[in-house]
């Protein structure tokens, strides 16, 4: 148990206090994780439909970074704290309000400064790809 997983269990169990960008940005939270691995499911909020229809990508982008973290977070110890450096998407196709999408994202690689994190977005009613991000997540010293 670290500081970082009683967070993530937190979110499950609904009792988290989230961050000021978690909420006005409303972030998902993570409904499962194990070591290196976060997942939750996330209904397509229509307050981030952009003018085509279509959720917007930069909101894209956003959850795709909020899992990377999230996925260190399950393998984080207690005297690091971390930060996105690096957040490389591909978007497949466009979502739409009252589709469910499902966020996964894994730890690949964990060094003493960093941690590589690939993150997945699909459809659930189909599984087909939406979203696809890399990422590299810096560690460093909390300091005290």
């Amino acid at each position: 148990m670290s500081a970082s997983t009683d967070r993530l269990d937190r979110m499950i169990s609904g009792t988290h206090l989230p961050s000021p960008c978690g909420v006005s940005m409303s972030l998902p939270v993570v409904q499962g994780y194990e070591p290196g691995r976060i997942w939750y499911d996330w209904d397509v909020d229509p307050r981030f439909i952009n003018s085509f229809g279509s959720l917007f990508g930069g909101y894209t982008s956003a959850l795709l970074d909020d899992a990377a973290t999230h996925a260190t977070f399950s393998v984080l110890p207690d005297d690091r704290g971390c930060v996105t450096s690096d957040l490389r998407i591909s978007l497949f196709r466009p979502a739409f309000a009252g589709e469910t999408l499902h966020m996964e994202a894994v730890v690949i690689n964990q060094s003493r400064s960093s941690h590589h994190v690939e993150c997945t977005l699909t459809r659930k009613q189909d599984g087909k790809m939406i979203a696809k991000a890399t990422a590299i997540v810096s560690l460093f010293a909390k300091a005290g």
